[in-house]
């Protein structure tokens, strides 16, 4: 599949939105060790940003966005980050039977957020107050599940209910690399990491500090050392990019390794399906895929 371009163009009558703030409350984020940048990660090319000698944890803000369709008959939820706002993130609700909105929603975090965003639908029985769940996460690690109201609910100049959000510092996880690439589905976030490995959280579902809350996906250690004896210590390099489809009823992780290694899992079972080498690489960036290159470990 070829790259895909495109531009922001503004909504016709969003020149009269009217933004509702609210503010995340502070927590004590800004008092956890901060790991140093990775280099071979991260470039940041902004001298202008305030944030561009701060020690991260998660990738850099970059300008973002994207839609989300929830229900029938159909929400349309749009989220934005701005490089320019990097601590705040907009959300606008649209209907295809009501008029252009007339206000939208800004949340104000106390840092800066990584560019990522994920909403759905809040399917639990008690969620007719908060009928969306939004899960972000900034760049010194903090990971945010929001339980969202509709944008009219909202009061401008308010603080966020602390009930109605949980937070979770992921650089207090012992031996955690930087976090390379972050996405998200209902109940679950996932991260990749600079040593190659691959998280899974259960934001919302279990509590933070209950057993099964994380699942770390990596290869088998045994046998990376094993290849590594034989391939003169080849390893797998830090993770690109990460997407989750559903596939014949059950979700899966793509991940893909900056050295084109490709991975799938299984996001129920933890268990690895795919291991895949990418040979070659063509000017444009499309990847070639060979089949026969592939291991399949499912039957």
């Amino acid at each position: 599949m070829g790259s895909r371009v495109g531009m922001e163009v503004p909504i016709i009558g969003s020149d009269q939105l009217k933004w509702i703030e609210v503010s995340i409350p502070s927590s004590s984020s800004s008092s956890l060790p901060s790991l140093p940048p990775i280099a071979a990660t991260y470039t940041e090319t902004d001298e202008d940003s305030s944030y561009s000698s701060r020690n991260t944890f998660a990738p850099f803000t970059e300008d973002c966005a994207s839609c989300h369709i929830i229900g029938d008959p159909s929400t349309y939820l749009i989220w934005r980050i701005h490089k320019s706002l990097p601590n705040t993130i907009e959300v606008m609700e649209l209907t295809a039977c009501n008029e252009v909105p007339r206000i939208g929603l800004r949340l104000i975090f106390p840092d800066a957020l990584s560019p990522f965003a994920f909403i759905c639908k809040d399917e639990t029985s008690n969620s007719i107050r908060n009928p969306y769940l939004l899960y972000t996460l900034t760049v010194s690690g903090v990971a945010y599940l929001f339980k969202l109201r509709s944008v009219s609910e909202y009061v401008s100049c308010s603080i966020f209910p602390q009930n109605e959000f949980i937070e979770f510092y992921l650089q207090t996880l012992s031996q955690s690399a930087p976090i390379t690439a972050v996405t998200a589905t209902s109940g679950c976030l996932v991260v990749g990491r600079h040593d190659a490995s691959v998280a899974c959280f259960q934001l919302g579902v279990l509590n933070t500090s209950a057993q099964g809350f994380m699942h770390e996906l990596r290869d088998d250690v045994g046998i990376g050392r094993l290849w590594g004896l034989m391939g003169r210590g080849r390893t797998v390099a830090p993770v690109q990019d990460i997407v989750i489809a559903e596939l014949h009823g059950r979700k899966v992780i793509f991940v893909v390794h900056v050295d084109g290694s490709l991975r799938i899992w299984d996001l129920l079972s933890h268990t690895k399906l795919l291991s895949h080498t990418i040979s070659s690489a063509t000017s444009t960036g499309n990847l070639h895929f060979p089949i026969m290159s592939a291991t399949l470990f499912v039957d």
